[in-house]
């Protein structure tokens, strides 16, 4: 009996460490599926937050292009205003002042003197030479147009002097 109680001993044994042996071999399999299901959720979960954040991301740059736009309008509208109204203003100062040349003695005595020209000569004014006095401009090569022998593109020539000379 004592054999037999020994076998059955030595028999339980076994079956324990069988058992526990599939027990950490269960545990681990639970572990190695928990790590992996673990990796799989944090992957998925990284991917959509990295998603959500280049939505956003795209979103406020929209907005940020959407509202640059529209200030860029609005300060472009104020722009164009501000320089209508200084254009409007300095036309109307003109005028003033014409209106008031006009009306005064030197307007008188200038149109008395036979002038013909604001440049202060015989000549008739180039607007290209900004009012220098200049007889003629230049006509992009350096030289003058009445060195040249092209007309001048306002159909105006040099001084009445060199036009009497016939040059």
């Amino acid at each position: 009996m004592i054999q037999q109680q020994e076998r059955a001993e030595k028999f339980f044994r076994a079956i324990r460490r069988d058992a526990e042996r599939r027990r950490k071999q269960i545990i681990s399999q639970i572990d190695e599926y928990i790590a992996a299901e673990t990796e799989k959720i944090e992957q998925a979960e990284l991917q959509s937050a990295n998603e959500r954040v280049q939505y956003e991301t795209q979103r406020i740059q929209s907005q940020t292009n959407s509202q640059l736009a529209k200030e860029t309008t609005e300060i472009s509208a104020e722009l164009a205003a501000y320089r209508s109204a200084i254009t409007k203003e300095v036309f109307e100062q003109a005028a003033q002042k014409l209106a008031v040349f006009v009306k005064s003695q030197q307007y008188q005595q200038w149109l008395s003197d036979g002038k013909t020209s604001w440049c202060g000569d015989d000549s008739v004014c180039c607007p290209c030479s900004g009012g220098t006095g200049r007889k003629s401009c230049c006509n992009g090569k350096g030289r003058l147009y009445s060195q040249s022998r092209r007309k001048h593109p306002f159909g105006w020539g040099s001084c009445r002097k060199r036009q009497q000379k016939g040059g």
